[in-house]
């Protein structure tokens, strides 16, 4: 295999940033819909609303993670590997639909179950069966086809309308917390909207192949190493509100949930450099895998200078974030969200470790265990710290889930730091992946 040349080189920087500025237009809206709305909502809703909404959008990204099954990375894998071919393409599209298919209709069977027992929503129906579309709606989203083509742009230019759009809808429409329920279901519409628009540009280039059950089952197969991580993931990073739930009251919920989502929507600038990178390591180590440690290096260091930056920030600045973006009723959200502030850091480091050191060489499980092992943490660290802490003590098992994932990915990268890429080094380029045997 030949290294690539200084052009070649100059070529896939182009490609790579081409890719990431249209990730970061994608997610832009991810981005900002927080970060627009989140002083509207906490002072319209106050904090027991707001954590209440907080805990039933948790949940909804529960069943996110269940019904998404990590096809934002093992899909998006697939299209790289396969994208000079329409015959493939149109197979692993084919495999998706009926892989959403089924686990979309085993989530809103579970969900229906689940209603009456779950604490603190079941009274709320409208609010739970809101965040429970949002979840659906975003999780048949095929932002994975366009990644894996490196063509993001032209799912930004779907998504970007859609979201501005639902963040009109909520300043419109939401005006009291009893109007919580309509934050989930306005940003539901949107999502369903760009999904449905953006499954029929694929279909444009891509033959329509109705769904059979071996390849949707195949599809579901190939992608379960990538979906216990995924789940591992989300349980210890997407769900703490709904965690919180167990152990303090709505209000505390609230203060938690305010110094989170300021949080996220900072550490939300790392995810389109991350997936961008992801794509470019995929490629490098099927193709060129002598460049792979390259790209490996340089993936780390961008990485971690940007989590590094953005956690200094958000902690030096906290007692304004809280001010300007929550209101000085949820002050006590403070200590919270300077806890928090190294999470973007550690995020930033378990995502090069993980993404660009070990799913791109095909080590699906192994990251699985690290994520979750944090899970676990995250949840007895709740049942420890959260009863007697509240908020607080939530923001610390949240952070010593993160550093479990840190230790444990560093010792598995160490381990296989000399290896090849295993599966994806070995894969066939023809091999067929239509899922028949």
């Amino acid at each position: 295999m030949h290294s690539a040349t200084p052009s070649g080189v100059e070529a896939i920087s182009r490609d790579l940033a081409r890719n990431a500025i249209g990730l970061y237009a994608a997610y832009a809206g991810n981005i900002l819909a927080p970060i627009v709305t989140i002083p509207y909502l906490a002072r319209v809703l106050g904090p027991e609303a707001w954590g209440t909404l907080a805990a039933a959008q948790a949940f909804g990204f529960y069943l996110y993670g269940v019904v998404n099954y990590g096809f934002d990375w093992s899909a998006t894998r697939e299209v790289a590997r396969y994208r000079v071919s329409q015959d493939n393409l149109a197979e692993i599209v084919r495999g998706m639909l009926g892989a959403r298919l089924l686990l979309v209709a085993g989530a809103c069977v579970s969900c229906a179950l689940l209603q009456g027992v779950l604490p603190n929503l079941g009274s709320h129906r409208l609010l739970f069966w809101a965040a429970i579309f949002e979840a659906l709606a975003r999780s048949v989203t095929p932002m994975w086809y366009f990644q894996g083509l490196e063509r993001m742009r032209t799912f930004a230019m779907v998504d970007i309308p859609t979201k501005a759009l639902a963040i009109g809808g909520v300043f419109l429409l939401v005006q009291k917390p009893a109007d919580a329920w309509r934050v989930p279901a306005i940003f539901g519409v949107g999502l369903l909207f760009s999904a449905v628009v953006n499954l029929t540009l694929i279909y444009r280039e891509v033959p329509l192949l109705l769904p059979k059950l071996a390849h949707s089952l195949s599809m579901l197969r190939k992608g379960f190493g990538i979906f216990l991580l995924s789940v591992g993931g989300v349980l210890h990073t997407s769900g703490n509100a709904f965690i919180l739930t167990l152990f303090a009251l709505p209000r505390n919920v609230g203060y938690f949930s305010g110094a989170e989502k300021l949080v996220i929507g900072v550490t939300g600038l790392i995810v389109p450099l991350n997936q961008a990178l992801f794509v470019r390591a995929s490629r490098a180590v099927h193709a060129e895998p002598s460049e792979a440690p390259r790209y490996f290096r340089v993936s780390i260091a961008l990485l971690m200078a940007m989590g590094l930056g953005i956690s200094v920030a958000v902690f030096i600045s906290a007692p304004w974030l809280v001010t300007l973006a929550l209101g000085r009723e949820f002050l006590p959200a403070l200590p919270a969200l300077r806890i928090l502030a190294c999470v973007p850091f550690l995020v930033a480091l378990n995502n090069a470790l993980a993404t660009q050191g070990l799913l791109a060489r095909g080590r699906d499980f192994p990251v699985a265990i690290a994520l979750w092992s944090a899970a676990i943490v995250n949840f007895a660290g709740a049942a420890v710290l959260a009863g007697k802490y509240q908020h607080v003590g939530m923001s610390l098992a949240v952070v010593l889930s993160h550093l479990t994932a840190t230790i444990i990915l560093c010792g598995v990268f160490y381990v296989f730091r000399g290896q090849n890429s295993g599966a994806l080094a070995q894969a066939d380029p023809h091999r067929d992946v239509s899922g028949e045997d």
